[in-house]
């Protein structure tokens, strides 16, 4: 019997892992995987000890016995409840009606953030599921949310959310294979 263990951050997950996940349980029914959703820095732990045998994260750490690998860089988009047919920019957007996505390391949305909304803690809701953040999207027609690409499109695809143009999005994040 043939074991897979692996951890990433859960937008990592669902950008990346689901699919290759499900063909690979496809063709091989031998094959046991077990794929856990953890931050980036829980999925460096992990591996650390020795309880995954591969794992994704979102930044480069210094831990010695771990080799990372630059595998692409992830692009954000807003989501919204409302379609916007124009790009959005950031002065449009009500920084009190923003729900923040705390799943993973979004340093890149954070100075942003810092760059549009100085001196602003004002994200009523933090959460760090994207299900999760998509009914309260849904709930909250004038709220608003930054995810990465990938994830904001199946958001869109499963509960009818909107990706929006933006105008000065935040940075893309690295994604690093360990």
């Amino acid at each position: 019997r043939q074991s897979l263990r692996i951890a990433a951050p859960e937008s990592i997950y669902y950008d990346l892992l689901e699919p290759v996940i499900f063909n690979v349980v496809r063709r091989n029914p031998e094959i046991h995987i077990t794929a856990e959703m953890e931050d980036s820095s829980g999925v460096y732990q992990q591996m650390e000890s020795g309880k995954i045998d591969y794992g994704f994260a979102s930044y480069e750490s210094s831990h010695r016995n771990i080799i990372h690998h630059h595998m692409y860089d992830q692009e954000f988009r807003l989501v919204r409840a409302n379609p916007s047919t124009e790009p959005v920019s950031p002065s449009q957007l009500d920084s009190t009606k923003e729900i923040n996505f705390t799943g993973g390391n979004f340093s890149t949305i954070e100075l942003w953030r810092d760059s549009h909304f100085p001196g602003v803690d004002s994200s009523r809701i933090r959460i760090n599921s994207t299900e999760v953040i998509a009914r309260y999207l849904l709930e909250f027609e004038d709220s608003w949310a930054i995810l990465p690409r990938d994830t904001a499109v199946i958001l869109s695809d499963l509960y009818g959310t909107y990706v929006c143009a933006m105008n000065d999005p935040p940075a893309s994040r690295a994604i690093y294979f360990l």
